[in-house]
């Protein structure tokens, strides 16, 4: 049997730019100068605020400023509305930065239990003496009113069809735990942090609950790969067969992107295209070739975020060296990511390269902590973040190997932290098991 458990911190949108909105009552209509991430729901919702029809909140969209999640909501946009309602003038709110770390919706933190059983007959492979894996994941419920999923069971490996349907849970908080490798038995218990939720309201920071389930998973992986005495690039192609509905869905003859439904395809292909990512990222890295140097850690983490419902096959390498002082370097992160059909080479490049280093930023630095019921780091002198001045290496390839096109703003963020985490361990022996990493440094 092998256990461990993994934890990740709270970490904030952090926008440069404090939210704001304008709202102008003209002739009975309510006009909202904002931006916001879901235009036809900000007009129903602002309408059932201020008790009035759909057809008197017209929405201007403002398309400036980031957040990456922070602007599925309305906070200032509520505020702005009510008071123009009350005033019937023309009304704008700006947030302060400290009121926009406090009303930030973080990133929940989280609790990862893993456990394995293994088979101690000799003569099987690897791949073969991993028996089951549960996976206990604690977390806050994250729009666990709007967004669920069902829980599914599966009778078998080799089974596409789920037999049983379990209860309703939060998609945010569980994406990237219904992972696509090949295990016999897999079990994933989401366990809801309702206290979390109630203390500081949380949200979907970009990559949701892929951020910390992919670390928890890679992390565990090259553990496995540790405990049964294998590569864990190796263990890592065993587990990626195609088996059951890890192979995606069946593409019937003459299909094209052109088709109707042919968006039902996009995770054809399944895991198969998961280990071709992986080959591809670690012969690009020389990974594990003695060229690299005896002083560089490599790291692997594969990952087909932001889900099952729409996947991008994704795979890194991390170079990690440490310096004599203990301190953590991140040479290189080599990434092969396999978005179905790309349209915009040079979007989808900057895409994955801001993914990356957001990624890094939270790997390394990133955590915000309660302090008294309130949000301790309320402005960028202390909450930390990567600086342009100390960063590694972007070596980025695109391939096309599905039907359709895929998601690609998130889905190779979560691959940052698990790889850095495994290249620390191939170079140090020494595990390390909750971000951010800077609280690790120096290694001693």
């Amino acid at each position: 049997k092998l256990s461990a458990e993994y934890r990740t911190s709270m970490i904030e949108h952090a926008a440069l730019e404090p939210r704001s909105a304008l709202v102008q009552p003209i002739n009975g209509t309510y006009h909202i100068y904002s931006g916001h991430q879901m235009g036809a729901y900000l007009i129903e919702f602002i309408a059932k605020e201020l008790n009035v029809p759909e057809d008197l909140v017209a929405y201007h969209p403002h398309q400036i400023g980031g957040s990456f999640g922070d602007k599925i909501y309305a906070d200032q946009i509520v505020l702005a509305a009510k008071a123009s309602q009350a005033l019937n003038l023309p009304v704008k709110v700006i947030m302060t930065r400290e009121d926009q770390f406090n009303l930030g919706h973080p990133r929940s933190i989280s609790l990862h239990r893993l456990e394995a059983q293994l088979s101690e007959v000799d003569g099987l492979s690897p791949a073969d003496r991993i028996l089951e894996i549960k996976h206990d994941l604690i977390a806050a419920p994250i729009f666990e009113d709007s967004w669920t999923t069902t829980g599914l069971s599966f009778p078998g490996i080799d089974e596409a069809e789920a037999s049983e349907r379990s209860v309703e849970v939060p998609v945010a908080s569980v994406s990237g735990s219904d992972h696509w490798y090949d295990i016999k038995a897999m079990r994933v218990s989401f366990i809801a942090h309702e206290l979390m939720q109630q203390v500081i309201p949380t949200g979907s920071v970009r990559s949701v609950g892929n951020y910390f389930s992919i670390f928890a998973i890679e992390s565990f992986i090259d553990e496995l790969a540790s405990r049964l005495a294998t590569d864990p690039l190796s263990l890592r192609l065993s587990l990626l067969r195609g088996h059951g509905r890890n192979a995606g869905p069946s593409i019937p003859p003459g299909a094209d992107a052109n088709m109707p439904g042919a968006s039902a395809y996009i995770s054809a292909g399944g895991n198969i295209r998961l280990a071709n990512v992986l080959k591809i990222a670690a012969g690009l890295a020389n990974y594990r070739s003695p060229l690299v140097g005896a002083d560089v850690g490599q790291g692997l983490a594969i990952a087909a975020a932001e889900g099952r419902h729409n996947p991008s096959f994704s795979a890194c390498v991390a170079d990690v060296a440490i310096s004599t002082g203990g301190f953590l370097a991140v040479k290189k992160l080599t990434v092969c990511a396999d978005v179905g059909v790309v349209v915009n080479p040079d979007g989808a490049k900057a895409q994955i390269e801001s993914s990356l280093l957001w990624g890094l930023s939270s790997a390394l630095y990133e955590a915000a902590t309660l302090e008294q019921g309130r949000i301790k780091e309320t402005n960028f002198d202390k909450y930390k973040w990567q600086k342009n001045s100390d960063l590694p290496q972007l070596d980025i390839h695109i391939v096309s190997n599905g039907l359709v096109p895929s998601g690609i703003g998130e889905n190779t963020m979560s691959l940052v932290a698990p790889a850095i985490c495994n290249a620390i361990a191939s170079l140090t022996g020494r595990r390390l098991k909750s971000l951010p990493l800077t609280r690790h440094l120096p290694l001693v």
